[in-house]
């Protein structure tokens, strides 16, 4: 889905995986996770320009979950990706990539925010006494 509110792009979809695990000497899938994916400014322009239903894509952002009370009680997680980088996964098929021209008076885009990112990054890896520093999973 596509929006602009407030004069901002956004695009918001969801991504499932579903694990393969190895059971008595066959293959079965294991449960699948999904997670609510945001992207913002330009990348959600490329996402919607870009991205279908059904195509395998590979996300790369800052996660965050959220837990709250269903009005039965039970506790519910929601997982959430505020998207950096999105792209069609290539070990599925293949995609034509076309560069967008940015207009005169274009923000900085995608590469500002990753640059904002990085440096964002640092600072906080700078602030972390270094056995506090714990390797994130690949």
């Amino acid at each position: 889905m596509f929006r602009q509110p407030q004069g901002i792009n956004v695009a918001t979809f969801r991504v499932g995986s579903t694990p393969r695990i190895r059971r008595g000497g066959s293959w079965e899938d294991g449960d699948t996770t999904w997670y609510s994916v945001t992207a913002w400014r330009g990348l959600a322009e490329n996402v919607r320009d870009s991205i279908k239903r059904g195509d395998a894509v590979i996300v790369h952002g800052r996660l965050r979950s959220h837990t709250w009370k269903k009005d039965e009680g039970d506790d519910i997680t929601t997982l959430e990706v505020d998207a950096i980088l999105v792209g069609h996964d290539l070990s599925r098929g293949t995609s034509a990539f076309l560069k967008r021209q940015r207009s005169a008076g274009a923000e900085g885009g995608l590469d500002a925010e990753v640059a904002d990112m990085m440096v964002e990054s640092i600072a906080e890896q700078e602030a972390t006494p270094k056995d506090e520093l714990v390797p994130e999973p690949v």
